[in-house]
C-alpha cells in the first residue's frame, strides 16, 4: 500500500525444507529481487514535492486566470460580481479569492479589462 513503512515477508534459506512456513517464504535470491523491485517502485513514485519547475512557471502563469474588471470601475466604487470576469494570464488576483474582492472598495480608477491586484482595493 502507498505509504507503507514496513514490509514483512517470511524468509528461509531453503523453500524445500519441511515445515509450514518454508514453502511460503522467500529464499535469499527472491528476497534480493523483492528489495530490488521495491527500490524501482520507490523511484517510480517519485517525490511528494509537487513544486513548480522553473521551466513550467511561465506556462503555468499563462494557463491560470485572474480576476479582471469587466467594466470601468471608478475609484471609491463598491465592487460587485457583475463588474468582474476571469481571464488569462494569471498575473492578478486568483479567481479562488473572488469572494474577498466582492464588497471591497476600489482605491483607484480601474479600467475595463484590467487584471485586479490587491493594491487596487481597500
Amino acid at each position: 500500500a502507498l505509504g507503507a513503512q514496513v514490509i514483512e515477508k517470511h524468509f528461509t534459506l531453503r523453500r524445500t525444507w519441511p515445515g509450514d512456513d518454508h514453502y511460503l517464504s522467500v529464499d535469499p535470491q527472491q528476497l534480493a529481487t523483492l528489495v530490488k523491485n521495491i527500490r524501482v517502485v520507490e523511484k517510480a513514485l517519485g517525490s511528494a514535492d509537487l513544486g513548480v519547475l522553473d521551466v513550467e512557471a511561465k506556462a503555468r502563469q499563462y494557463a491560470r486566470r485572474s480576476v479582471v474588471a469587466k467594466v470601468d470601475i471608478p475609484k471609491g466604487s463598491i465592487i460587485t460580481r457583475d463588474m468582474l470576469t476571469m481571464k488569462r494570464p494569471g498575473t492578478g488576483i486568483s479567481p479562488m479569492e473572488i469572494d474577498k474582492v466582492i464588497g471591497s472598495r476600489a482605491s483607484q480608477d480601474i479600467p475595463e479589462d484590467t487584471a485586479l491586484t490587491w493594491d487596487m482595493l481597500q
